[in-house]
Parts: C-alpha cells; structure tokens; sequence
C-alpha cells in the first residue's frame, strides 16, 4: 500500500511541476511589525539584513531582523549607507544622518532651498548626493556633512496629467551613482544627465524625455528608455547605444538590471502590460512574463493607477512583482510563478543576503517580515 501512495505521488508531482516548486519557494512569515499610524510607503534592509527601516509619511522606524522594534526617527524614505553604520532620512528641506545601531543624530545636511525628493550613498558610503524640487543636486561628504559639489541646473517640469500620468513619469529629480564611482545620473521628466562624479563635469545629456534610467552593477552600462519608447542600452566606455531586441515597448516604464548584471529587465505595455528579460551581453530577448496593471481614467487623460513594481532577490534567480493587491514571485530561468500572496502588498525589499523579504501587509499600516531561506 505505501509503495503504491509513493507510486501516485510521483505521478502527481511529475504532472504538476508547479505543485512543488510552489512549496519549495513559498517564503514564511515571521513577524508582523505594528506601530505605524498611517500608511507606510518605504522599506529596506540594511546591508547585512539585520536592521529593517519603515517608514510612513512622517515617521521612520527601525527594526531587527526578529521585527522587535528598536527606535523611532524623524523624517521618511530611509536609506542605510553601504556599510549599514548610518541611516538617511528626509525631513522637508534637510537630509538627516543617524547612527542605524543608536538612533543618535550624526549630521544634519542644510542648503537645498527645496524639499529633499531623492537620495543615494556612493557604493563605498563616503560620498551621499540628494536632489531638491528646486532643481539643483547637492554631492556631501557622509563624514563630515560638508556639500563638495552643487549640480545645476537640474529643471524640473510640473506633473501634467495628459502627458506624464500616461507615461508615469515621477515628479521627482532622480539621483543615482554608478558602482564604480566615476558617474553620477541625474533624471527629470524633461531629461536626464550624466555627470562625473570627482568634478561635477556634465558628460552626458539626453535631450528626450527618459521616464526611466539606471546603471548597471558592473557600471559598463546605463539602463534607459530611448525614443519611441524603446529601450536601449548606453555603454558607458564607448558611448555608444545599443538597442535590445526587445519587442513592443510601448508604456515603458520600468527598467531593473538582475544583481550578477546578466539580465535586464523591462516593465511596458498598455493592454498586455508585461516584463521583457533580455540577456544584457547578446542584447536578446529570452522570455516574457505578464504582469498586472490596473489603468484608469482621469478627466481625458488614460493613467497607470497601479501595476506589478519589479525587483530582484539578491540571488538573480527571482523576480518580484509587487502591487497593491499582491506579491508575486517568478523563476527568471523558466518564466514559472513560483509564489503569490494576497497578504502583502507593494512596497516590499529583500535583505542584501536574501534571508529575508519585507512587505507591507493588506492594512497598509503593518510590515510583514517573511523567511526567504527557501530563495536562496
């Protein structure tokens, strides 16, 4: 009798590929974090994933990796610096820098004459660079808080709902710096630049509206979307462009690079909103995998109200999708869904070592802590 239960569970799980693999990469949950009063919109790990900041529109709160919390801090959009010593927070016109282990206040970063919208710390921690409505980006250094470089003028055009919210194109100025330190990337909705980052010399800019941009790990390429929606590559070497084979691209706007810079990845589409993966080093595509979207109406003008936001385990193996009504986990390698849940719901991170995944849960107010051992 048991041979033959063994026998039929063979052929079912031979049948029903999925039926397994879903169980094999189902992360658990582990804690709830409780405490925010109103909706949370950021979450991430430090860099070795055992401090976790959330933060809602006011607050921002820090957590170890068993979801006790540890303090609570002025200001939003948190980011730890590389080494996971400090944590960012912006408050209106300043950039506050925390000691992430204590909460004491390290620096306050003054100067920009409008509200801070963007932040990043250089790859080695030494250098942070944050990026006002004003339209200037000010370069600190992170030890002593002292602004080395001032880039202008960074022109910010006003969020047209015919135009930009088709396109969904952010009201921000866009800061980010290559892995290897040599650039700094500016985008607005008019254009982005690229800067060197010792001088502040402008190096690059591309005249045509860029909805998305961004570097690869490797720092060998600059991730964009080129006219007529399409995405194209720049080598940042040669400066040259190459173009992927990537089909239609239409409501292009999302661009994320895999981790081990193999992969790249596009979110676009209108009716079939989609994930294009592409092999970075042939420039081909290798699979598609469909994503949600949910697009609505507002006056004359037809806009993403929400849709799948792609990210990638630590691995390169996974891809996430994370929306306001779910989180969805893909095999890259096979295109397969390998997990999904209604619990949770965007923002959600994974910690730098993959151990762990974060997700706001369906209250928008809760964080749910997620074992992600399975992933790895």
């Amino acid at each position: 009798m048991n041979r033959i239960i063994v026998f039929f569970a063979c052929i079912i799980l031979t049948a029903f590929p999925c039926i397994g693999k879903s169980r094999e990469f189902a992360p658990k949950l582990k804690a709830t974090l409780v405490g925010h009063r109103s909706q949370v919109d950021h979450v991430v790990f430090s860099s070795g994933g055992e401090l976790v900041a959330t933060a809602d529109g006011d607050t921002t709160r820090v957590w170890n990796a068993t979801g006790q919390l540890l303090f609570a801090l002025d200001g939003t959009a948190p980011r730890f610096s590389p080494d996971g010593r400090l944590l960012l927070t912006i408050d209106n016109t300043k950039a506050k820098l925390w000691d992430a282990t204590t909460g004491k206040l390290r620096l306050s970063l003054t100067g920009h004459a409008g509200k801070i919208l963007s932040t990043a710390f250089s790859p080695d921690g030494t250098k942070l660079a944050t990026g006002c409505e004003a339209g200037t980006v000010k370069i600190w250094d992170a030890g002593t808080g002292v602004a080395s470089t001032t880039l202008w003028p960074v022109k910010k055009l006003p969020r047209y709902r015919i135009v930009s919210r088709v396109k969904r194109w952010a009201n921000t100025v866009h800061v980010e710096f290559s892995v290897d330190l040599r650039f700094v990337l500016t985008r607005t909705l008019e254009v982005s630049r690229l800067w060197e980052t010792a001088t502040g010399k402008l190096i690059e800019e591309f005249k045509y509206p860029v909805v998305v941009a961004t570097f690869s790990p490797d720092s060998n390429w600059l991730g964009i979307n080129g006219p007529s929606d399409h995405a194209a590559l720049l080598n940042l070497e040669t400066r040259t462009t190459a173009t992927p084979s990537s089909g239609e691209t239409h409501f292009l706007n999302q661009i994320v690079f895999s981790p081990d810079g193999q992969t790249y990845v596009t979110g676009s589409g209108y009716k079939d909103y989609h994930a294009t993966l592409i092999d970075v080093s042939t420039r081909r595509v290798t699979r598609t995998i469909p994503l949600a979207a949910n697009w609505s109406f507002d006056m004359i003008s037809v806009y993403l109200k929400d849709a799948d936001v792609l990210s990638f385990h630590p691995s390169s193996k996974f891809l996430m999708g994370a929306n306001q009504q779910s989180v969805k986990l893909w095999n890259t390698s096979t295109g397969q869904l390998v997990w999904e849940t209604t619990e949770a719901r965007t923002p959600a991170a994974f910690g730098l070592d993959g151990k762990l995944l974060a997700t706001v849960g369906k209250d928008k107010k809760t964080v749910l802590l997620w074992e992600a051992e399975s992933l790895r």
